[in-house]
């Protein structure tokens, strides 16, 4: 899964929530490991609830392959409505 954040609001067109954040866990396993638990929550505005998503569970073994598992799961796009009100 890939997730798509929007700098906090919608795009033009789009129904699909905002997200509220993303939580990333991190737990050191006995092979040395470290294992990588990232979840997304949005806020459903129809059951006024917060709703988690998992985005990557799985397993690093330096903080380059951390970051890669981020950058290859979550992409942070700039909220353009803003640039076009100014």
């Amino acid at each position: 899964m890939i997730l798509e954040i929007r700098n906090g609001a919608r795009a033009k067109g789009t129904t699909a929530p905002p997200i509220e954040f993303v939580t990333m866990q991190l737990m050191q396993l006995r092979d040395g490991s470290i294992g990588v638990s990232m979840k997304s929550t949005i806020f459903d505005e129809e059951e006024l609830e917060l709703i988690d998503q998992d985005i990557a569970d799985d397993q690093v073994v330096s903080l380059d392959q951390l970051f890669e598992l981020v950058r290859s799961h979550v992409r942070i796009t700039p909220d353009h409505s803003a640039e076009q009100q100014r």
